[in-house]
């Protein structure tokens, strides 16, 4: 009788084990489902901080770039503007020299007027003569030219002339006319340099 009793109790708990271990080996597979995600997960976030990395590396390499251009920049601006500066100052000295090597002559022409002095009227106005040619010859190198206008002009281009004074003619024929020149203008080019001053006739 007992060991009746003893072979059942053993069937009841083998039963019983048989019945408790799918339980078990489904908590472990959920416990595996579990699992899964949380890795891919890390997995996730270490893509993304080496992707973050990259980036930052890239946007740094990109600065130091960009700033080695600006210094580059910056000094090639600050070359051009001592080469413009020396250039303008060359150009400036260059066109003195060139002002009084041109002038200069005039001096002597002025020294032999002043010396044909002793020798006669005649020579004294032949000498400034001279002076006032050669003068002429140096302004046409620059192409400066006198103003062609004599008394009895009509009246020229306003920008040509700056009328003074308006005088009483006599002669109907130089009312509106040039009837005195003060001072001679000069174009350049074609172009007013300076207005000549001029009286009119009323």
């Amino acid at each position: 009788m007992n060991a009746e009793k003893k072979a059942n109790e053993e069937k009841k708990r083998e039963k019983e084990r048989e019945q408790s271990t799918p339980i078990a080996s489904e908590n472990a597979v959920e416990g595996e489902e579990n699992a899964l995600p949380e890795g891919e997960k890390m997995g996730e976030e270490k893509s993304k901080m080496a992707e973050l990395q990259a980036r930052c590396a890239t946007l740094l390499a990109e600065k130091e770039e960009l700033h080695g251009q600006w210094i580059r920049a910056r000094a090639d601006f600050e070359n051009y503007r001592r080469r413009s500066l020396a250039d303008s100052e060359g150009a400036l000295l260059r066109a003195k020299e060139k002002f009084f090597k041109n002038f200069l002559p005039i001096l002597d022409d002025f020294a032999r007027a002043l010396s044909s002095q002793e020798k006669g009227t005649q020579s004294f106005i032949q000498g400034f003569q001279s002076i006032y040619d050669n003068t002429l010859k140096i302004l046409k190198k620059e192409e400066i030219t006198p103003m062609p206008l004599a008394v009895g002009d009509d009246l020229p281009s306003i920008e040509w002339i700056d009328v003074i004074a308006h005088q009483a003619c006599v002669d109907k024929k130089m009312v509106g006319k040039v009837v005195a020149i003060v001072r001679g203008g000069f174009l350049q080019k074609g172009e007013p340099l300076l207005p000549a001053k001029i009286i009119v006739g009323k």
